[in-house]
This record gives structure tokens, sequence and C-alpha cells, in this order.
């Protein structure tokens, strides 16, 4: 994986809120295991938030399941940390 991203499709055999439960329960380990790893990751919702465009993924891939997340994994530089605002900057006395 050095050097080259690597996309990955995550499934399920179901299309309900449980197997979209599950989908994300392993979408969970991967990110977290990959974060261990160093690895980079990002997702990439058009394929799975347009019926149309979730439907042709599906058929070029030639599986029966139904896709439910794309995921870009690699190596990458760090960005910088987001700001973040003081806990006493958001508490009203």
């Amino acid at each position: 994986m050095l050097g080259a991203s690597l996309f990955t499709v995550m499934g399920t055999f179901g299309d309900t809120p449980v197997d979209w439960f599950i989908a994300g329960q392993a979408v969970e380990r991967v990110l977290l295991r990959s974060c261990a790893e160093g690895v980079q990751c990002s997702f990439l919702n058009q394929p799975i938030a347009i019926p149309f465009i979730r439907s042709r993924l599906r058929a070029t891939l030639q599986r029966s399941d139904y896709p439910q997340a794309v995921l870009r994994l690699g190596y990458g530089s760090l960005a910088p940390a987001t700001p973040r605002r003081l806990v006493a900057d958001m508490l009203i006395e």
C-alpha cells in the first residue's frame, strides 16, 4: 500500500437498518485499526448516497450484496489539528 491509495467497498447481505448498523460497526473497526497502523482514511459518500450510483457500483462489482461504505485508505502527511475552543469559553455562568 506504500505510495498508492487503496479503495475498499464494505457491504452487507441485506439492506435494512440492522444491516446498516452492522456495516457501521465494521467501518468503526476498520477506522480504529487503520488509525493504530498510521493509515489515513476518508469516506467517498456519493457512490452510496445516490441510489443510481449505488446500484451501478453494485453491478460494476458484480456483487449481490449491498454496498454500505466506500473508503479510501493510504499513507499521507498529517493535517494540522482543528482548533478547539476552551471548555471555559463554552460554559455559561
